[in-house]
């Protein structure tokens, strides 16, 4: 692993240990912030459902978007033809917003989204964050600014700290709280321990004394049970959630 991941790595385990501590969604969203900031991401916005009848106002979960914006964006319905949300429903990876530009070549509307959050409000780059679940799509972490780190480290940096952090908010608003039911196995609790701290599955197995494909199969089955279905998500999931800790 490179010096440069391992740092990114470091920075994210401290980011969720200090989160999972976080019970107020202000506070967690001030976290997130500071955790981001450093890479430029000046503004943000969580939401656990971009596509509900009821808008995207009743879907934000945390937003700290330029003074306006937010209010634009509501008054113009442009949640329904932003083509960073319809990337976001058909993605379960992280995406650049500059991946979405063609979609904007034939899509006047969609292109005004754009060029006005970048001209009036200086969100020029961005990253975006699916978060979905087994059945489909749950959310997503939109963070943008002027001049921003969008390399393959800090892109995976952002892939956890901000499904920790939508997790985290979640759990906070929601309207009861039940004790864990899902229950890890000891090696599959194992094998999430190791992703965590960065490692493939081929230097888990060798960690372990394990053949590939079993630590393979024990990440799937950790992925179904924490409903999960990218690696990040299940460590992000496991750490919120008391599974595993740093």
């Amino acid at each position: 692993m490179l010096k440069s991941d391992c740092r990114f790595w470091k920075t994210a385990l401290e980011f969720t240990e200090k989160c999972s501590a976080l019970t107020d969604v202000s506070e967690i969203a001030a976290a997130f912030s500071g955790a981001v900031m450093p890479l430029g991401f000046e503004h943000f916005a969580i939401t656990r459902d971009f596509f509900r009848r009821e808008g995207f106002s009743k879907a934000a979960l945390a937003t700290d978007w330029p003074a306006g914006w937010y209010e634009q964006y509501v008054a113009g319905g442009f949640y329904a033809v932003d083509p960073v949300v319809s990337r976001n429903r058909k993605s379960t990876n992280p995406f650049k917003w500059t991946d979405v530009l063609p979609e904007c070549r034939d899509n006047a509307r969609a292109s005004s989204v754009m060029q006005i959050a970048a001209s009036e409000f200086r969100l020029r780059e961005g990253v975006c964050i699916p978060i979905h679940n087994l059945h489909g799509v749950e959310g997503g972490v939109c963070l943008g600014g002027e001049n921003v780190d969008v390399s393959t480290e800090s892109i995976h940096f952002l892939h956890l700290v901000g499904i920790f952090a939508a997790t985290q908010m979640a759990k906070a608003v929601s309207s009861s709280r039940q004790e864990l039911t899902i229950v890890l196995s000891h090696r599959e609790r194992e094998v999430i321990s190791w992703a965590a701290t960065g490692k493939t599955a081929v230097e888990t197995a060798a960690c372990m004394n394990l053949a590939v494909s079993t630590v393979e199969k024990q990440i799937a089955s950790a992925m179904h049970k924490l409903r999960s279905r990218t690696k990040a998500q299940a460590v992000a999931v496991a750490l919120a959630e008391g599974h595993i800790s740093v």
